[in-house]
Parts: structure tokens; C-alpha cells; sequence
């Protein structure tokens, strides 16, 4: 019986009586990282990329409150997509919109166009009061809301007078205005020539309009 304990002791020995250089090579096997000095060597601490995780979660809920608070729709859309590419610049997930903020203005414009729309509505959409929106579609758009507006319904008039077989009433409604007086009115004091005659015009030969 003392045979076996002392055979088993010995086989206990040489994990204990290792040489430190035969300690190292037995770490580095392992695959802990390795010390220019002293060679290899355990972790004393998280990593870097550990340490900013960490930092990252105890300050994530502060930093969510602050940025859905401060920021409007469509700016933390931008956010979020910038995180997006940053975080997975190799993956094919793209960010689900490319369209500019001025395109999209543009087009809720065009979509809206109908239903005579105001700046309050705009400034509904983009999620701001309707003083600080006034400035913004400036800022943004290069001209005042009123001034764009006009010129949106202008064009697409021309457009429908050209292309289309809708009647001066459907073209009204469809620009936004409540009856077709009120549009040629309005197309008459911006051209010089009312819907009808524009419309003829285009039926002349070599016509430009």
C-alpha cells in the first residue's frame, strides 16, 4: 500500500517541481499571451476591446435618453445607419435608405401636393415646430417654404396641361387647389397665360412652352 501512495505522489511531482522555463513552455501552449520581458505570462486584466464593452454598457442607457431626446427622426436615422456601416462594414446588409433629407422632403411634398399642403403638416412630419421648420426648409432647401411650394405646383401643372388628359378641374385637385378658378387664377399670375391657352399653345407647330 505504501508503494502505491509514493507511486502516486510521484506522478503528482513533476507539475510541482517544474522549472520556471518549463512553466512558460506549458503557458505558452495554452495560448496565453506572451510578455517581451519575461516571456509568456497570463492576462493581468481585460482586454482593451473588453474594457470598452464594459464602458460602452454602463453607459448606453444615459446615452439613449440623451439621444432620442435630443435628436428628431430623421437624424437619429443617420445615426444609426453610420453605426451600421461602422459595425459591419463587410456585410451586405445595407442601410435601408440612401435618399437624402431634401429628397425626402421633396417627396412627402409631392405625395402631399393633393391635399393643399401647409407647413404645419410638413413640420408635423419632420418632427419640429413650425417656426424652427420654417428656417430649416430654408436652410435645407435653398428657398422659403411658400416659394417652393408654389413652384412644385407650378411645374407639375405644366406637366398635366402637357402630358395628361385630365381636365382643368382634375389638374386643380391635383395640385391642391378646391376648384379650378382658384388654379387658373394662380397659373395665369405666374405665366402670363391661363392653363387653356397654355394648353393650346403646346398643340401649335414648333412649340417650345
Amino acid at each position: 500500500m505504501n508503494s502505491e501512495i509514493s507511486i502516486e505522489r510521484h506522478e503528482q511531482e513533476p507539475l510541482a517541481s517544474q522549472s520556471s522555463g518549463e512553466k512558460k513552455r506549458l503557458r505558452t501552449a495554452s495560448g496565453l499571451t506572451l510578455d517581451k520581458n519575461t516571456g509568456p505570462r497570463a492576462p493581468s486584466g481585460p482586454s482593451p476591446k473588453d474594457a470598452l464593452l464594459h464602458e460602452l454598457s454602463a453607459y448606453i442607457g444615459r446615452w439613449a435618453t440623451r439621444f432620442y431626446r435630443g435628436r428628431h427622426k430623421h437624424d437619429r436615422q443617420k445615426v444609426v445607419e453610420s453605426i451600421l456601416r461602422a459595425m459591419l462594414p463587410d456585410s451586405r446588409i445595407h442601410a435601408p435608405s440612401t435618399r437624402t433629407l431634401p429628397d425626402q422632403i421633396h417627396e412627402f411634398m409631392v405625395a402631399h401636393l393633393h391635399q393643399g399642403l401647409t407647413l404645419k403638416e410638413l413640420s408635423e412630419f419632420l418632427g419640429y415646430s413650425e417656426k424652427y421648420c420654417s428656417d430649416f426648409f430654408i436652410l435645407h432647401m435653398g428657398e422659403p417654404f411658400s416659394a417652393y411650394l408654389k413652384g412644385l405646383r407650378l411645374e407639375t401643372a405644366k406637366l398635366l396641361l402637357k402630358d395628361s388628359k385630365q381636365n382643368l378641374t382634375e389638374i386643380a385637385q391635383a395640385i391642391g387647389f378646391q376648384d379650378q378658378f382658384s388654379f387658373s387664377h394662380f397659373f395665369k399670375k405666374a405665366t402670363g397665360i391661363s392653363p387653356r391657352q397654355f394648353r393650346e399653345t403646346l398643340l401649335l407647330p414648333g412649340s417650345r412652352i
